[in-house]
């Protein structure tokens, strides 16, 4: 498995501050140290903040400074380390992660955390010390487990020495915070921060399952410390820090069928009216709303396999109106914040910098500008067509797909590596399943098979989303549709077919959108319903299609797609629901 080569130089170069602010250690800038406020702050009116000085060392080797492990060499051979292999190793893997992999994995969204809170915490807890080393190893030597959620095929894959000996710092930092927890001697801070890269550590690895597991004892743990009380120095962390990181976590989690609703979810912000300061402002306003939307559709929803029929009472729609309210509000508040920070600004002007740092800082806005844009439309279109019985509502919402294509296209630039390549892993929200539900639910061919070309593009974990899941199963649902359609449209229509096509004729369609939508989409080819499962492992899912097992040559253990559209019954006079099976391959 090969190394991700490092731009330019595989050296890692040392910070050019010891004593300085946070700021310029991260901008790798030397600080004058001047209090409260050095100048560089205050010339690009950053936030000044010293760390507390801190001597404590985790590895064996006496020591030990962040400017000293920052100074080693990638180029060094990892088959034949210093006599000290293990410090030597532990050190490498440190200085790995402060510049290849706490970058990425913010995904734009929280640069803070992985880049300064936990190598502070790093200094005084040799827990921290391994969990994240073990996250730097499995993100440079990944091997991510491709199978679908709750779907883990019995096989174990053989694992790497690099994996091995990520596992171990993991298993290690384990065993410290069990011991600590027993001896009732764990910070609160480490607490939090040790759950939040257990989960990180299972995340890499595309172990959803123990990563879920995880998070659940996170949520435990912050309820626990809410009703029991802290200082006012660990609730301002837990509630400005771990809590919006978990509703990140949540809210991303929502979208795998099964998963239970957080309890964090509690007590949600109605309010009808924003004021944004920051995009951190507009992104911690955006997910709640995100995760609402989400719980709104899971129970408002249709499951025919479960014999779940909605019901669209008068409290329903008042709901869905005060949603998109608070949608509409949030985009007019989002507006005038982007009016004012000049996201885009002019070359030359006041706010444009041909620094290094300040082309990362812009790219780091237009990254979670993109994200957070993709997820409003996302969140938006859901909240328009969750309440239909057809499928055909979602031709009316192709502007809100192109901007999700759009500002998905953008955030994937921006997320880009120096050498041309997307990261292995990030650990918050990407544009990965807005981009999978689009290709899920779009029939606008092109704009269909955009979504599915970004996907593959795009990092191949993202939070609890494996790329290549999502990948597959639109792309099998996609090939299905089409499929029928050819079926349908070769023969005999439905009376309603003008109505089911997937772009009605109207002014606002040109010719050569119209030209390519030569095989349409009727509403009897569109899947609505669908499950993925295997026989052996979920007969129940299976339902009355057993006897097709057989019929499709496939043996039980292999993945089938339970699936339902509907079908026009004339003698009803209205749509019925058809639930039929096919193999995933």
């Amino acid at each position: 498995m090969s190394r991700t080569p490092s731009p330019k130089s595989s050296k890692l170069g040392p910070l050019h501050t010891r004593r300085g602010c946070k700021v310029c250690k991260i901008r790798k800038l030397k600080c004058d140290e001047q209090k409260p406020s050095c100048k560089r702050c205050l010339a690009a009116k950053f936030t000044c903040e010293y760390p507390l000085h801190l001597t404590a060392s985790y590895a064996s080797a006496p020591s030990i400074t962040t400017s000293s492990v920052l100074d080693l060499d990638l180029d060094v051979s990892l088959s034949s380390p210093p006599s000290n292999g293990g410090v030597w190793s532990e050190r490498r893997a440190f200085a790995y992660y402060f510049h290849h992999a706490a970058p990425y994995l913010a995904g734009g969204l929280d640069q803070a955390f992985w880049t300064v809170t936990v190598p502070r915490i790093c200094r005084l807890e040799p827990a921290v010390w391994d969990a994240v080393n073990a996250i730097s190893a499995l993100f440079e030597f990944p091997d991510i487990c491709g199978d679908f959620v709750f779907l883990r095929s019995r096989d174990e894959p053989r694992m790497n020495e690099k994996q091995s000996e990520a596992l171990g710092w993991y298993s290690r930092s384990l065993s410290k915070i069990q011991s600590g927890i027993e001896r009732r001697s764990v910070d609160v801070h480490v607490a939090l921060v040790s759950c939040v890269l257990f989960v990180c550590i299972e995340m890499v690895q595309g172990r959803v399952e123990e990563a879920l597991g995880l998070y659940g004892q996170g949520v435990r743990l912050i309820l626990d410390l809410r009703a029991r009380g802290a200082s006012v120095r660990d609730v301002g962390f837990l509630e400005d820090t771990i809590v919006p990181l978990f509703i990140r976590l949540g809210t991303a989690a929502l979208s795998i069928s099964g998963v239970p609703i957080c309890d964090l979810y509690s007590g949600f912000d109605a309010q009808r009216s924003y004021l944004f300061r920051s995009l951190e402002d507009a992104r911690d306003t955006l997910i709640p709303l995100a995760a609402e939307v989400q719980i709104f559709q899971r129970d408002t929803g249709r499951n025919p396999f479960i014999g779940v029929e909605p019901v669209i009472s008068p409290e329903v729609l008042a709901r869905c109106v005060r949603l998109q309210g608070r949608l509409d509000a949030w985009r007019s508040a989002y507006a005038a914040l982007t009016e004012t920070l000049s996201l885009h600004s002019k070359p030359g002007s006041a706010s444009s910098s041909a620094s290094h740092s300040s082309t990362s800082t812009i790219t780091i806005s237009v990254s979670i500008s993109a994200i957070l844009q993709t997820y409003h439309a996302t969140i938006t279109t859901i909240l328009a067509t969750c309440l239909s019985p057809t499928a055909c509502i979602y031709d009316r919402h192709l502007e809100s797909y192109r901007t999700i294509i759009n500002q998905a296209s953008l955030a994937l630039e921006c997320s880009r590596k120096p050498d041309g390549a997307q990261p292995i892993f990030t650990f918050e929200l990407g544009v990965g399943l807005p981009l999978f539900w689009t290709a899920l639910t779009c029939r606008q061919p092109q704009i269909r098979r955009e979504a599915l070309r970004l996907l593959h593009m795009a990092p191949p974990m993202q939070g609890f989303s494996k790329t290549q899941i999502g990948i597959a199963l639109a792309g099998r649902i996609m090939q299905l549709e089409e499929k029928f359609a050819k079926e349908l449209l070769s023969g005999e229509v439905s009376p309603l077919y003008e109505s089911a096509l997937l772009t009605p004729p109207s002014e606002d369609n040109d010719e050569s959108e119209m030209d390519l939508l030569d095989t349409r989409v009727p509403e009897e080819a569109r899947i609505q319903h669908y499950a993925v499962f295997r026989p052996c492992d979920q007969p129940h899912i299976l339902g009355p299609h057993g006897p097709e097992v057989a019929k499709w040559g496939r043996s039980p253990d292999q993945l089938f797609l339970r699936f339902t559209r509907n079908r026009w019954d004339a003698a009803a006079g209205g749509w019925v629901l058809s639930d039929e099976l096919a193999p995933m391959d």
